[in-house]
């Protein structure tokens, strides 16, 4: 994987980046992480490529590289520009951060156990209710909103995925999916979380042998070692939280 932080919008790209596959978002975290990891654990050689966001406090720039591109030269060739957004040869470009989760699944075989790709899935369309609920909360309420969903709501929310997964490996039994590349981002959000004193409970303490093994895996390892991997800041400068 190669990484490439952009700020003009002709940098933004419009086709894959040297003929290779090619994700596009912000230089943040946001909705990001899991296609990232799904990719480095795939091993693909991809271009990554992160818009900066600019200066906030400057409302004649702020998120101008990517609102020129998308207004102008991406609106040529997607019909839906959006962000995140993925390219490769030989497939219309396409947004979306649950699709782009998907078809990497669908490809690269990492959609569970064979006949379980339906409960992949739905733990995808439930993580995503809770992404939403997520973005609300920092962008729109703030730290003490937050808080209160940390820790009263999470906890209630992680007992239904325990049961989910019961004593299987991973949430489809012994094949890891991306859902449970996408879940397994959710509980790390959680803990740097709580790590910014954000929230007072530890809501991922039983999680911990789950977690290992999903960061165990061998490219994911060497991914998360690596300076390609962006912990922080989870979200766009004007967030309320970060």
């Amino acid at each position: 994987m190669t990484v490439i932080v952009v700020s003009d919008p002709k940098d933004v790209p419009t086709a894959p980046v040297n003929g290779k596959p090619t994700f596009v978002y912000w230089n943040i975290v946001g909705l990001a992480n899991p296609c990232r990891f799904v990719l480095a654990l795939a091993g693909v050689d991809c271009i990554d490529v992160r818009i900066d966001p600019g200066d906030k406090n400057d409302e004649s720039s702020y998120k101008q590289t990517w609102l020129v591109a998308k207004q102008g030269s991406l609106s040529k060739v997607m019909a839906m520009p959006n962000l995140p957004y993925y390219m490769e040869d030989g497939v219309e470009p396409y947004s979306q951060s649950d699709t782009i989760l998907r078809y990497l699944g669908r490809k690269y075989n990492l959609m569970g156990a064979p006949g379980k790709e339906h409960i992949t899935d739905m733990c995808i369309d439930e993580l995503k209710d809770y992404e939403s609920q997520y973005a609300g909360l920092v962008y729109g309420h703030g730290p003490g909103a937050l808080k209160v969903w940390l820790d009263e709501t999470i906890p209630s929310v992680l007992e239904k995925w325990s049961r989910l997964l019961g004593n299987n490996m991973f949430l489809t039994g012994d094949e890891v999916s991306v859902a449970d590349i996408k879940l397994y981002w959710f509980l790390r959000r959680l803990d740097i979380l709580r790590e910014k004193s954000f929230a007072t409970v530890d809501t991922t303490k039983a999680w911990a042998a789950y977690m290992t093994k999903v960061e165990s895996l061998p490219k994911l390892k060497e991914y998360l070692a690596s300076s390609d991997f962006m912990p922080e800041p989870l979200n766009n400068p004007h967030a309320k939280v970060n």
